[in-house]
């Protein structure tokens, strides 16, 4: 028994409740291989690195799963014949212990804490735009003040 995990991309146009069905469809031939799934998740919606299929946005899916290498290659042929999925990667994994599933967990939400952080400190200043309220910028210096300052500093030197 081996442990692998699987990542595959559907296109953004298929809805949610289509989306949903997808997912089911992958987990449905996943059991009915006798594969035994140990986590499933929903990455979501990302911007891909170049258009697949002339789709731009996909909505990743993650799975971790244990199986036989035979059950794998049956599983990889009926995963190649799916028109719902964009892109796919099987890749062979080592099996977790209970302890480094938690640390893993544990760094994926300081991970997404740290982004909704980071979104909230835009939003805020977008906010503050939407008010009415100023803020505070630098005065932009002129490239023609820059030459002359630039100038200046360099007949010093000399």
């Amino acid at each position: 028994m081996q442990h692998y995990e699987l990542l595959f991309i559907s296109p953004i146009q298929l809805n949610e409740k289509e989306q949903k069905e997808v997912w089911e469809k992958i987990v449905g031939l996943a059991t009915s291989l006798g594969m035994k799934i140990t986590e499933s998740e929903e990455v979501g919606k990302k911007k891909l690195a170049y258009p697949i299929k002339k789709a731009t946005h996909g909505y990743y899916f993650l799975a971790e799963f244990d199986a036989e290498q035979v059950q794998m290659k049956k599983f990889d042929r009926e995963l190649r014949l799916m028109s719902d999925i964009l892109r796919y990667l099987i890749v062979k994994g080592k099996i977790r212990t209970l302890e480094e599933v938690k640390r893993r967990k544990a760094i994926q939400d300081k991970i997404r804490k740290r982004k909704i952080q980071e979104e909230g400190v835009k939003v805020g200043v977008d906010q503050i735009k939407r008010e009415g309220r100023k803020v505070e910028h630098k005065e932009k210096i002129k490239l023609e003040d820059l030459d002359k300052k630039l100038d200046e500093i360099l007949k010093e030197d000399v």
